[in-house]
């Protein structure tokens, strides 16, 4: 599933549907159209929604490692 950030930066990332939690959104280490690096992350997905073609998801916390 690819993610676009509001900086328009998009990366693959991989949604873990059911997890025992609900479900979980893996997102790998990126870089930020700022240059800035941010590291691979786990967020918990509060809800999924069609829009327009695509899926929108509201991201929670990040998911207990």
């Amino acid at each position: 599933m690819d993610l676009r950030f509001s900086d328009g930066v998009v990366t693959d990332t991989e949604l873990r549907v059911p997890e025992p939690d609900g479900a979980q959104l893996a997102v790998p280490a990126y870089t930020t159209a700022a240059g800035t690096s941010v590291d691979a992350r786990i967020w918990t997905v509060r809800e999924l929604r069609p829009l327009d073609g695509e899926v929108e998801l509201r991201i929670g916390g990040r998911a207990a490692s």
